[in-house]
């Protein structure tokens, strides 16, 4: 009972801490934002967007997601081998990809169809190589529970990029992309010093790293190729939106996406990083199936309370945050709030899989859902692109949901447990938001406003009371 009340306190201290550098470092992000769309257009965000799903797709492949495999290992040279076996590809890989750039600049600059195309082709090596440092950093700080070195590198990842993307919108178009890399590099350095470095030592070599490769072949054979499809098959779109419709139109895509993603970004990833770290214990001691379920109906009591509140409303107030030119971009934030809802209550589960060895399981998933995805946009770029983002946006939350039913049949949980939860918190916060905004929102929308503020609110504290 004591070891079971060390390992709950252990995993909230480690995830506050996480939340707490995660949340600084989105915050400031999210506070740039009204300064930045006034600062860039929407064309601006739109290359912007393009090359960060460009760059997240390439980083994928770029260590073929060895790192993945360092919270699992149990030995300190291992992961030095698999470290140092992961800096190698992924330095490869980008000057790779520099190669294939020069080789082919024109034909990929027709593809992507951003502004200055050359400058944003030929930061993408660089992008890579700092932000495939950056993560297998972050995977090996959640092996040695480095938290707190983690935390501080995304509070200084933030404010590099925040003051790049700000000073540097008065030289070129394109200084949010600069930014993006620039934040990158600060929070790799912050990774350099510290103390037994596994990349110091001096035992590695070119057969034990051959050995170490084949050991966890199974990351690149099916964990690499799911997280390639579905990558791909949520920012490919981005690319695919701007070559079909405009660069304009992706960019109110990617400002919506952004801002909706953030609390997936502060809550959901600290939450992962910390259960990952977690879940090979909770194996042992035949506990994963309770603590994923209890952390997936935490998230939901979360995040539904706050989707109730302001999904109907986020048309204005993007308006009234970002600028008049921008309230387009919150009408598509209201058709994919439901899609983010339900990625932020599976973003711990996503790991349960691996903790599983089902890495299989996880590659067939995910390729099935980037084939849908790809032919759904292509699809429906017939329609106009505001209906087009809302039928694409209903048909990820299905997706995501199946993959929720999924793991949890793996935890030999019934999928009926789950959506029990999910139907219970919408009728208690969701249903009552929508009768409200119907009734009073052509009245006045304040009036409607705090009228489910009340609501919530209140509800809020009858389950607390409930539960206690």
């Amino acid at each position: 009972m004591k070891e079971h009340l060390l390992l709950q306190n252990k995993f909230l201290k480690n995830t506050l801490t996480l939340i707490s550098g995660t949340t600084a470092g989105q915050a400031l992000l999210l506070l740039l934002s009204p300064v930045l769309t006034r600062l860039y257009s929407a064309e601006d965000f739109g290359a912007f967007g393009v090359f960060v799903s460009a760059a997240s797709i390439l980083l994928v492949i770029a260590s073929l997601k060895y790192e993945m495999a360092l919270p699992m290992v149990k030995r300190r040279f291992t992961a030095s081998l698999l470290i140092r076996l992961c800096m190698i590809l992924i330095v490869s890989f980008s000057v790779l990809s520099l190669t294939l750039i020069m080789t082919f600049e024109s034909q990929l600059a027709a593809l992507l169809n951003v502004p200055n195309h050359s400058e944003v082709l030929f930061l993408l090596p660089l992008s890579l190589l700092f932000c495939g440092g950056y993560q297998l950093a972050t995977f090996y700080s959640v092996r040695e529970s480095l938290f707190k070195r983690l935390s501080v590198s995304k509070v200084t990842q933030a404010m590099a990029i925040g003051i790049g993307q700000v000073s540097l919108s008065f030289v070129t178009s394109i200084g949010l992309i600069y930014g993006y890399v620039i934040g990158f590099f600060m929070s790799l350095c912050c990774f350099i010093s510290v103390k037994h470095s596994p990349i110091r030592s001096k035992k590695v070599t070119r057969l034990k790293l051959l050995a170490v490769a084949r050991r966890y072949a199974k990351f690149p054979k099916y964990t690499m190729w799911a997280s390639l499809t579905n990558t791909s098959g949520t920012v490919l779109p981005v690319i695919m939106f701007s070559s079909l419709y405009s660069s304009a139109q992706a960019g109110l895509y990617v400002l919506a996406h952004r801002v909706l993603i953030a609390p997936v970004n502060i809550i959901g990833s600290a939450i992962s990083n910390v259960f990952m770290s977690n879940a090979r214990q909770y194996r042992i001691d035949g506990e994963l199936a309770n603590k994923t379920l209890e952390i997936h109906r935490q998230l939901i009591a979360l995040s539904m309370p706050l989707m109730a509140l302001f999904i109907f409303y986020l048309t204005d107030l993007f308006a009234l945050i970002f600028g008049a030119n921008w309230s387009d971009a919150g009408q598509l934030s209201t058709y994919l709030a439901i899609w983010i809802y339900c990625v932020f209550t599976a973003s711990p589960i996503s790991t349960v899989l691996i903790v599983l060895e089902k890495q299989k399981l996880s590659a067939y998933f995910d390729a099935a859902a980037f084939v849908i995805r790809i032919s759904a946009v292509y699809m429906l770029s017939l329609l106009p692109f505001v209906e087009a983002i809302l039928i694409f946006s209903l048909l990820n939350a299905v997706i995501v949901f199946v993959f929720i039913g999924m793991t949890f049949r793996q935890l030999n949980v019934a999928v009926w447990q789950v959506l029990k939860i999910h139907m219970s918190y919408a009728m208690a916060f969701l249903l009552p938001s929508f009768g409200l905004f119907s009734v009073f929102g052509g009245y006045s929308k304040v009036l409607s406003f705090m009228l489910t503020l009340l609501w919530v609110v209140a509800a809020v504290i009858f389950i607390k009371r409930k539960k206690a």
